[in-house]
């Protein structure tokens, strides 16, 4: 089957598992509880989920150029969309809680640093990467059937999942996840 034309609603209640949820409850089911079950108010809101969702948001409108088949992105234009969605973000954390927390790191100490620290980050992806040839969705949704791998049963649950993007490279679709992250991967 062809699952990537197809329209999947993942959950209709839109309550979901991701792996921020999964991690957060194995690291403490009270964090959990507070943040997704309880929706309590956060007492500072992380400068990281502000980097990392601009960042998303950047990625995205490159990505949708691409599906548009519209001019290509420039440098000069990244940063300027850069700049903005990281405002945008700040200034929806701040709608949220009064305080930001920054990493205690040299070069992310405030917005500014920060800011110039995704400008640079993504100016470095889009000058390193190659671009799809083609996208064909964005946030694209999947479903994969689930096999038990001892006896090749094909369960009667499936796995559902949103990714960033759903490309063709060279020929091949992809389904593509990027991610930022301050820890080096293992």
């Amino acid at each position: 089957m062809n699952y990537l034309n197809r329209s999947i609603e993942i959950n209709p209640s839109n309550e979901y598992v991701s792996v921020s949820r999964i991690n957060t409850y194995i690291g403490c089911p009270r964090k959990y509880y507070f943040n997704y079950v309880a929706k309590a108010e956060k007492e500072s809101y992380p400068a990281a989920l502000i980097f990392g969702s601009a960042a998303h948001s950047v990625i995205e409108a490159v990505y949708r150029r691409i599906k548009n088949h519209e001019p290509d992105v420039i440098e000069e234009e990244l940063k300027d969309i850069t700049s903005a969605q990281f405002n945008k973000q700040l200034e929806s954390a701040y709608n949220e809680t009064e305080q930001i927390s920054f990493p205690n790191k040299s070069g992310q100490q405030d917005a500014q640093q920060m800011k110039d620290k995704l400008i640079n980050t993504l100016v470095t992806w889009f000058d390193h990467s190659r671009m799809p040839d083609e996208v064909l969705a964005i946030e694209g949704k999947f479903r994969a059937e689930i096999t038990d791998p001892k006896t090749g049963e094909i369960k009667s649950r499936h796995l559902f999942g949103v990714v960033d993007a759903i490309t063709q490279r060279q020929g091949t679709t992809i389904l593509e996840e990027h991610k930022t992250s301050a820890r080096k991967w293992t």
